[in-house]
């Protein structure tokens, strides 16, 4: 099936299965077995004395301590999808590639992007410096702010070879998972984990482009899974690997996914930021991928920004302290058009 494929089902997804539940979780705080307890909706220890939530019937939430959501949240999340997912139209077929701006068009879009950074950074040198932080991105994503097929459509601005143009979301993803499926084929890669995988987005056309690979996914935000469990259950992609878990405390045995790679997601992480490194560096059997704002390959504005929001600036350093060999560090292409991204290959 193609991403750029519309198609409608029943209202409302019918679980299908996990195939995360089939016993691969380790508890995030003493990394004990979790096993489903008989037809129980939770994942528990051997003894018993660690029990953490299914949601939804089939998407455990690993976080520990959280409040698990109530069935008629879940209901009130699936019906928001369902009508958000009628009223989208998906219109004509999405073009493959970049659209290039004129000069003129260009011009006006660093000049936008310079004052605004500018202006930014002054408020907040002003007013107190704060980094952007997973709980600041959790306040957003408490509600459903997405869904495919809408999402993909929309147009953003995107920089490619030095310049600036405009694509849609889908083909920004879809350009900027070339790099991780070129590494899954040559390196025979078998498993992937999408690291704060929000609506599924990414997880979506990793299981088209590599429907033989075993792809994880998961989100700190319980909505957000729902939302990519939804989105892959409408697409006829499931089953599928989802999980709820805090990224600075994964449920994941030690180098249990070939792959492990994230998207603009550290970014969010500057007060867990040395745990996540460790735990994504922890589960990773071979190769970690980082596409996530930096300064060694920005302009100035975005500099301004990096520096503002206090995204993290020193991956490879970090990366490097944990035992890992750089093999790649280059501009993404293409790149986030306000925040434009570094790709950061590493190896064990």
């Amino acid at each position: 099936m193609s991403v750029t494929d519309c198609p409608r089902a029943a209202a409302g997804p019918a679980a299908t299965g996990n195939r995360a539940l089939d016993g691969a979780f380790v508890s995030p705080v003493t990394r004990r077995p979790l096993a489903r307890a008989g037809a129980s909706q939770a994942l528990v220890t051997d003894d018993g004395a660690e029990r953490f939530p299914i949601v939804a019937g089939d998407v455990p939430d690993l976080r520990p301590g959280a409040v698990p959501l109530t069935a008629h949240e879940v209901a009130a999340v699936d019906a928001r999808l369902d009508q958000l997912w009628e009223s989208g139209d998906c219109g004509p077929e999405s073009p493959r590639a970049v659209t290039p701006a004129s000069p003129r068009q260009a011009r006006a879009f660093w000049r936008t992007v310079a004052r605004a950074e500018s202006g930014a950074y002054a408020r907040w040198w002003l007013r107190g410096r704060r980094p952007y932080t997973q709980a600041d991105s959790m306040a957003i994503y408490r509600e459903v702010t997405d869904t495919y097929p809408n999402a993909l459509r929309r147009q953003v601005w995107v920089t490619a070879g030095g310049s600036v143009g405009t694509a849609p979301i889908e083909t920004f993803k879809r350009l900027s998972l070339d790099p991780i499926l070129e590494l899954m084929r040559a390196e025979g890669l078998r498993s992937v984990l999408d690291f704060g995988c929000g609506w599924g987005a990414n997880t979506i056309l990793l299981r088209q482009l590599a429907p033989d690979a075993q792809v994880w996914s998961f989100d700190a935000s319980p909505y957000r899974v729902l939302s990519a469990r939804y989105n892959l259950e409408r697409l006829g992609l499931a089953p599928y690997r989802l999980f709820v878990a805090d990224g600075s405390r994964l449920p994941l045995p030690d180098g249990s996914i070939d792959l492990v790679f994230t998207t603009h997601v550290l970014e969010q992480m500057a007060e867990v930021l040395p745990a996540a490194l460790a735990e994504i560096h922890r589960v990773a059997r071979r190769f970690a991928v980082h596409v996530e704002p930096g300064t060694r390959f920005a302009r100035w504005p975005h500099r301004l920004r990096v520096r503002r929001l206090g995204y993290p600036s020193d991956i490879v350093e970090r990366t490097r302290a944990l035992g890992w060999t750089v093999r790649e560090h280059r501009p993404a292409e293409p790149g986030w058009g306000k925040a434009p991204g570094e790709l950061i290959v590493l190896a064990r």
